[in-house]
C-alpha cells in the first residue's frame, strides 16, 4: 500500500518538474540556444519522448517557430521529426505558427526539410498553404506561398473542413495582394485546372467564390479555365450571383456573358440522382447500356485473348501477301527465284513480280486471305486500349493496312478482283478507325483525360453554346447512367 503511495508520490512530484523543463527548453527555443537544447537532453533523456505522447502539446518546435530561430528549429526537427506535425493546443503546428507571424526564412526551412508539412491540417482544417493564401500582403509573404507550392505542388488538392481549396481562401479573405493571380497562374502553367471545379461545403465552386466577392481579375481568367455554368447547392450558377448584385457586379457579369455563361433557368434541368434513378429509362440509355454491356464481356474481358490471335492471323496474312503461294515471276533474264519449270515455261514477259498461280486459284486465295487480314486489323484497332495516347499505335496499324493492299495490287493478276477487294477492305478499315477514334474522343471528354484546357472548351464552346436544351439533357443522362455502369455512383 505504502509502495503505491510512494509511487503516486513519485508522479506527483515529478510533473512539475517536467514542466519546468519544458519550460527552460522553450526558453532555449526562444534564444536559438542549441547548446542549452542537449544540456536540458542530458539531464532528462525521455523529455521530447514524454512530449511526443501528448496530443496536444506546444513544443520547444513551436516556440523557435514563433521566434524565428530557425537554426534551433531544425536542430529539434531533426532529432523529433514527429514534433514537425504535432498541434498546439491552439490547432497548429509549428509552420502554421511560422506563417502565422510571419517568420518567412524559418517556414521555408521547415518545408525543405519535411515538404509534407505544408499538408498538416490545423484549425478548421487549415493547412500552412491555406493559411498563407489567406495571409499573405506584400512580395515575401508571396514568395513563401509560391515555394509551398513548389515543394509540396500535392498541396494544392487539400481541403479545409468546408471543402475549400486554397484558392477558394485566396478568393474569399485575400483582395489587394494577389494571392489569388499566383495561385491561379501556378495552376494555368502546371495544367492543375481540374482543382478549380473542386465546390466547398455550399457548393461554390473558385468561379462562384470570385463572383461572390467581386474578384474581376480572377474571373477573367477563371472563364478561359473552368466550366461556366456549374451550380451550386442553392442551384446558383455564377451569372445567378452576379445578376444579384447588378449595380456592384456589372464588371463581372458582362465579363460572363461574353464568355457564354448561363443563368439556372437557361440549363437544361438536371434530374437529382434520387429522381433520375425513379426515372424511366430512356431508348437511348437502354441501346447504351446494351452496348456498354456487350463491349464490356466480349472485348474488356477477353482483350488479351483477342489481341494474341488477332497479332497472330494479322502476321500470316501479311507474310502470304508478300510471298504467296507458288511465288512470284523473276525479273527479265533472271531465273534465280524457286520455281518449277512449268512455271518459268509459262513465263510472260512484263509478268515480272506477279503471283504465279493460276487466276481461279488467285480468286479462291486472294480475297480470302484480304479479308481475314482487314478483319483481324479491325479487331486489334477495336480493342486496343482506348486511351489518347494509343492514336499514334492506331495510325501505325493503318500504315500497316495501306501496306499490304500496296502489296497485293503489285503481285495481282486480276485488275478488277484486287481493285474491288482495295476499295472495300479500305472502307471497312477507315471505318473502324473513325469509330475508335470517335469511342477514344467521348471517353476521353467523360473521363476528362485530356488536359483541363481541351476539356473546358469542349464544354464551354460546344456543348452549352452549339447544341440545344433537349440534346445536352439527353447527353447528361447519358453520362450519369455511363458513371452508374462504370463507377457506381
Amino acid at each position: 500500500m505504502s509502495e503505491c503511495g510512494c509511487e503516486s508520490h513519485q508522479v506527483q512530484i515529478r510533473e512539475p518538474a517536467m514542466e519546468a523543463r519544458m519550460e527552460t527548453m522553450n526558453n532555449y527555443a526562444r534564444t536559438g540556444n542549441i547548446r542549452g537544447l542537449y544540456t536540458s537532453i542530458k539531464d532528462d533523456p525521455q523529455l521530447l519522448e514524454d512530449m511526443d505522447k501528448v496530443r496536444f502539446i506546444h513544443t520547444p518546435l513551436h516556440e523557435a517557430a514563433a521566434f524565428g530561430q530557425t537554426s534551433f528549429a531544425l536542430e529539434i526537427l531533426n532529432l523529433m521529426p514527429s514534433f514537425g506535425k504535432k498541434l498546439n493546443p491552439d490547432g497548429l503546428s509549428p509552420l502554421h505558427v511560422a506563417v502565422e507571424l510571419k517568420n518567412i526564412t524559418t517556414a521555408r526551412s521547415l518545408v525543405r526539410m519535411d515538404k509534407q508539412l505544408v499538408q498538416v491540417k490545423g484549425k478548421e482544417g487549415f493547412t500552412p498553404l491555406h493559411l498563407a493564401a489567406r495571409n499573405a500582403s506584400n512580395d515575401d509573404e508571396l514568395e513563401i506561398l509560391a515555394n509551398f507550392l513548389h515543394e509540396c505542388p500535392e498541396s494544392i488538392h487539400d481541403l479545409n473542413n468546408r471543402f475549400q481549396t486554397a484558392v477558394h481562401v485566396a478568393l474569399e479573405y485575400n483582395d489587394h495582394n494577389g494571392a489569388s493571380t499566383l495561385l491561379l497562374k501556378w495552376i494555368r502553367l502546371t495544367s492543375r485546372e481540374s482543382i478549380l471545379g473542386s465546390k466547398d461545403v455550399d457548393g461554390n465552386t473558385a468561379l462562384h467564390t470570385a463572383v461572390k466577392y467581386y474578384r474581376t481579375e480572377a474571373v477573367k481568367v477563371l472563364v478561359e479555365l473552368v466550366k461556366l455554368n456549374p451550380k451550386n447547392e442553392c442551384n446558383e450558377t455564377p451569372l445567378d450571383i452576379a445578376d444579384k448584385y447588378p449595380t456592384d457586379l456589372e464588371t463581372v457579369k458582362t465579363i460572363l456573358i461574353d464568355a457564354g455563361a448561363r443563368k439556372e433557368e437557361q440549363l437544361p434541368k438536371v434530374p437529382s440522382k434520387v429522381q433520375y434513378l425513379r426515372s424511366k429509362v430512356t431508348f437511348f440509355e437502354y441501346l447504351f447500356q446494351l452496348c456498354f454491356s456487350a463491349y464490356r464481356d466480349f472485348v474488356l474481358n477477353l482483350r488479351s485473348d483477342i489481341m494474341v490471335v488477332a497479332v497472330l492471323i494479322t502476321t500470316a496474312t501479311y507474310q502470304a501477301v508478300l510471298q504467296p503461294p507458288g511465288g512470284v515471276y523473276p525479273p527479265e533474264g533472271n531465273s534465280r527465284l524457286a520455281m518449277s519449270d512449268a512455271a518459268l515455261s509459262t513465263h510472260v514477259s512484263g509478268s515480272a513480280g506477279k503471283t504465279v498461280m493460276k487466276l481461279r486459284d488467285y480468286h479462291d486465295f486472294m480475297p480470302a486471305n484480304t479479308a481475314a487480314f482487314t478483319l483481324s486489323l479491325v479487331m486489334i484497332l477495336l480493342v486496343v486500349q482506348g486511351q489518347p495516347s494509343s492514336i499514334f499505335l492506331l495510325l501505325c496499324l493503318i500504315f500497316l493496312a495501306r501496306s499490304y493492299y500496296s502489296a497485293m495490287k503489285i503481285i495481282s493478276n486480276s485488275s478488277m478482283l484486287t481493285t474491288s477487294l482495295f476499295y472495300i477492305c479500305t472502307v471497312v478499315t477507315y471505318f473502324a478507325l473513325g469509330l475508335k477514334l470517335l469511342f477514344i474522343v467521348v471517353k476521353s471528354l467523360i473521363d476528362e483525360v485530356w488536359t483541363p484546357r481541351l476539356n473546358t472548351v469542349a464544354h464551354n464552346k460546344i456543348h452549352d453554346r452549339c447544341m440545344g436544351r433537349c440534346i445536352q439533357t439527353h447527353i447528361r443522362r447519358l453520362v450519369r447512367h455511363y458513371h452508374l455502369i462504370k463507377y457506381g455512383k
